[in-house]
């Protein structure tokens, strides 16, 4: 009896590796839906290689820090009209920290989901964990408001204080086309 045990748990060990490994060579749909959007025009020249590890880094953090594809899809989508997955504002370059000619907010904003009264030194996981949190508590604080939630998380995260937003309806667009790639 003590043998078949063994037997069974050897067994079920070999199939979570399995499983495991199978799961880790799959390429990433978040990483894809992010290699899907166009090279921003500032990062024409960036080498693809770097490219595809820098949204590799993004895709991962988004991984890291949502539980469902819906919401996969709203940092993604928030990235994108944010920050259209630019080179120097992920990497917080000093064109972005500095706000150059008024970029990332006059510099008050951080990363790809430009969010303001963040320390510049979190890392990128954090800082999509601190988006999809906010964009959680918009929903819900527009939904309490008798909006539609994405809409509304939206519109609060863009203006900082209503639930409706003309720029919103674009942007749930965008943000189901993602749905429907994850």
């Amino acid at each position: 009896m003590l043998n078949v045990i063994r037997y069974q748990l050897l067994a079920l060990l070999a199939a979570l590796l399995v499983a495991t490994v199978v799961r880790a060579s799959e390429p990433s749909k978040t990483l894809a839906a992010l290699e899907s959007f166009p090279v921003w025009e500032g990062d024409r020249s960036e080498p693809a290689e770097a490219r595809k590890a820098r949204l590799s880094d993004m895709a991962d953090a988004i991984d890291s820090a949502t539980k469902s594809r819906e919401e996969r899809a709203l940092l993604i989508m928030k990235a994108w009209h944010e920050s259209r997955f630019a080179r120097y504002v992920q990497l917080d370059e000093p064109r972005c920290r500095d706000g150059v000619d008024g970029r990332c907010d006059h510099g008050e904003s951080l990363g790809p989901w430009q969010q303001k009264g963040t320390a510049r030194n979190i890392s990128l996981e954090e800082q999509a964990s601190r988006a999809l949190k906010l964009l959680r508590d918009h929903m819900a604080r527009c939904k309490s408001r008798g909006a539609e939630p994405v809409a509304g998380a939206i519109a609060l995260y863009a203006t900082g204080h209503s639930c409706s937003w003309s720029g919103a309806g674009e942007r749930v667009a965008t943000w189901r086309r993602i749905v429907g790639r994850l």
